[in-house]
């Protein structure tokens, strides 16, 4: 019933759909419930419905590129961006899924095509081109009994620093240096995350003020809009995470130099010395 609906998105933790009017339910969902829309074509992720609905209800949404536009036909499909969404939880498919797939795509299209002539002979090339790649990919798995499983995949760790009168800097990945060395601009704040596993970090102000508060995935560690340096940090995985991997960090100071690594949450101070890079990479431990 509508009241059942209702109770059970206004009760929801997280809410998925494909992007269109179903998605539009997200405005019965609570702030900062997790929204997961899946794209139904290459023009969906800018539905314009659904992207003022996100400004006025704002719920933490991600968006998965999961769509194959072929001409005038839509697909959903198990595309890499799917695969990283789910990372490790990500059991892969059978054979017989991805030629059922395969023979999905080629039947739509050829009555998408009955529907409308003129378009098979006004994609033509491209359109023989891409249904050969299709037979030769289906050939390949037939005959060398090769099932398209994922390999393991890990999505990615990831950090950005706040610099002094730039703001929030690009997004790092696993053992990137944060920023230009060369520009002396010292950091202000961090932001850590790693989907697979919660990450606890904080920095260190001075001696008067100490440690801020220790926060976690994604959210800020230090101030903005303050112009105040932050001269060491902290940073752990959570139980789970500390089981199968070491995080180590270090920190470059405006003398000039790097400090040691740390890990494993040990606390890393420039000594007087502003930062003006971080670097942070995972170890596997041995046995994993």
């Amino acid at each position: 019933t509508l009241d059942e609906q209702l109770n059970l998105l206004i009760n929801c933790e997280s809410f998925a759909s494909t992007v269109g009017s179903i998605s539009h339910n997200s405005i019965f969902l609570r702030e900062g419930t997790e929204a997961i829309f899946i794209t139904r074509s290459a023009g969906s992720i800018v539905n314009r419905y659904q992207r003022s609905i996100n400004q006025m209800y704002p719920v933490n949404v991600t968006y998965i590129d999961s769509s194959l536009t072929l001409f005038t036909q839509f697909f959903f499909m198990l595309s890499e961006q799917l695969k990283i969404f789910f990372g490790d939880k990500w059991d892969g498919y059978e054979e017989e899924d991805f030629k059922n797939f395969l023979q999905y795509v080629k039947t739509s299209l050829n009555k998408g095509f009955a529907f409308n002539p003129s378009a098979k002979s006004y994609y033509g090339k491209v359109l023989e081109e891409f249904m050969s790649q299709l037979k030769q990919r289906e050939d390949l798995i037939t005959t060398y009994d090769m099932p398209p499983h994922w390999e393991t995949f890990q999505p990615p760790f990831s950090f950005q620093t706040h610099i002094a009168k730039k703001g929030w800097g690009d997004l790092n990945y696993e053992n990137q240096v944060s920023n230009d060395i060369e520009q002396k601009l010292d950091i202000q704040a961090i932001k850590i995350n790693f989907p697979n596993h919660k990450v606890y970090y904080q920095v260190y102000y001075n001696a008067e003020e100490g440690w801020s508060e220790e926060v976690s995935n994604g959210e800020p560690a230090g101030t903005t809009g303050q112009t105040k340096a932050i001269y060491g940090v902290r940073i752990r995985l959570d139980e789970a995470g500390s089981k199968k991997s070491d995080i180590l960090y270090r920190v470059h100071k405006f003398d000039g130099n790097w400090t040691d690594w740390a890990k494993n949450g040990e606390a890393i101070y420039s000594h007087g010395q502003k930062l003006n890079a971080i670097q942070i990479k995972l170890t596997q431990k041995e046995g994993i």
